[in-house]
């Protein structure tokens, strides 16, 4: 992509962020504010990434904890002939 304005509009369409973020970034005339408001709106997703990945970890981990609390043996596994 050659098209400096095209890759800023791209890199925020790639965010969850709310329409009024996205038409500020569109309406950013200045190519290097533009960039920059992207690059913030991408560094703001990476950020709710990181945190959703640490959550779902904990909650992983906390549900495990749970489930060997309450079966401290394994279950028999079913043969069927």
């Amino acid at each position: 992509m050659n098209d400096p304005a095209k890759l800023a509009d791209f890199g925020a369409a790639l965010t969850t962020s709310n329409a009024a973020e996205l038409q500020e970034v569109l309406g950013t005339l200045d190519i290097v504010s533009r960039i920059e408001k992207t690059l913030l709106l991408l560094k703001k997703e990476l950020e709710l990434s990181k945190l959703q990945a640490e959550i779902s970890k904990n909650v992983e981990d906390k549900m495990s904890a749970n489930q060997r609390r309450y079966v401290p043996y394994p279950l028999p596994v079913a043969s069927y002939p």
